[in-house]
């Protein structure tokens, strides 16, 4: 108990996490502003990638991508868009 009052837990993540959604997804926060449209397409493309052989592992499809992207408040602070697919794909 004093542990607990303490804020000390020794137990392991996976041992506790249970997710409750069907969710596949991934961030990255980048230490300055991408201005060079290649870099910025490399970097959605490796993100995307990720997520891509996560879906295959788990051979699972998903019909619906979320993307959303954040950047420093002085070029506008960001958006998010969701777009539903004509049929469910991992690839």
């Amino acid at each position: 108990m004093h542990q607990h009052a303490n804020g000390i837990d020794y137990s392991r993540i996976s041992d506790v996490y249970i997710p409750s959604s069907r969710s596949f997804g991934k961030s990255q926060i980048l230490f300055r502003d991408y201005t060079n449209r290649k870099e910025v397409e490399l970097l959605l493309l490796e993100l995307l990638d990720d997520v891509c052989f996560r879906l295959r592992m788990h051979q699972v499809v998903a019909q619906t991508i979320h993307l959303s992207i954040g950047y420093s408040k002085q070029t506008g602070g960001g958006f998010s868009r969701q777009k539903k697919m004509g049929r469910a794909s991992n690839l």
